[in-house]
């Protein structure tokens, strides 16, 4: 790929990349929470895309090396991502953008999931895509497919009757949004009488909610 250093070469990029692999339908960038065992237990979506602002998604796929065949082959692709990707994202990619004074979505975001992994050794960056509308009107895939369903209520892209949100009560689990991160319902009944604290009780964080700063890996969540 030749650099990109201009808003023209960019948008060249993106036409070539879309002929090439195709485009997702849908796709967003958030943040995991992890648990003691490393095991993901609530989801922040930062930006929620439907049909829009496709050349982050071109850039992504393109670094992460998501190729067509597989982007259709699946119902919905999540993955972690690292500082390294999200500094080639910001710095190689959309860099372009950075003196037009304009908001970009996707840009804030993966500046919010960059300084969310700085801050909180017990979180990770995602991505999620999907390929296809007609997933969102299939069974829920998983936690990241689920909270990332509500996402796009909360947004307003969809309205709750035109997606399928089936299970989702089983599937994602209530948690207690607190100063000292996510915990289960169980552990937070374990430890609330230590806390003056009363946390939002839901299934994504609250809209006022900030990633808490953690530098070691103390605090148990399950």
């Amino acid at each position: 790929m030749n650099p990109i250093k201009s808003v023209d070469d960019f948008k060249k990029f993106i036409i070539d990349f879309k002929q090439k692999h195709g485009k997702p339908f849908a796709y967003g960038i958030g943040i995991a929470f992890k648990n003691s065992k490393d095991r993901s237990i609530g989801f922040q979506w930062y930006s929620v895309n439907k049909d829009e602002n496709l050349g982050t998604a071109a850039s992504l796929m393109h670094i992460l090396q998501i190729k067509k065949n597989f982007l259709f082959e699946q119902e919905n692709i999540a993955l972690e991502i690292g500082l390294i990707t999200i500094d080639k994202m910001l710095n190689e990619y959309l860099h372009v953008f950075n003196d037009d004074g304009g908001y970009h979505p996707n840009i804030e975001a993966l500046k919010n999931a960059k300084a969310a992994i700085e801050k909180n050794v017990k979180v990770e960056a995602m991505v999620i895509f999907y390929a296809k509308e007609e997933t969102l009107k299939k069974q829920i895939l998983g936690v990241e497919d689920a909270t990332f369903r509500l996402a796009l209520i909360s947004q307003s892209k969809y309205k709750k009757d035109e997606i399928c949100l089936d299970r989702i009560d089983n599937i994602v689990p209530n948690l207690a949004w607190t100063k000292e991160g996510p915990f289960s319902l169980k552990k937070w009944d374990s430890i609330k009488s230590e806390s003056k604290e009363k946390p939002v009780i839901a299934k994504i964080p609250p809209k006022n909610w900030s990633v808490p700063t953690i530098k070691k890996k103390e605090v148990v969540n399950e």
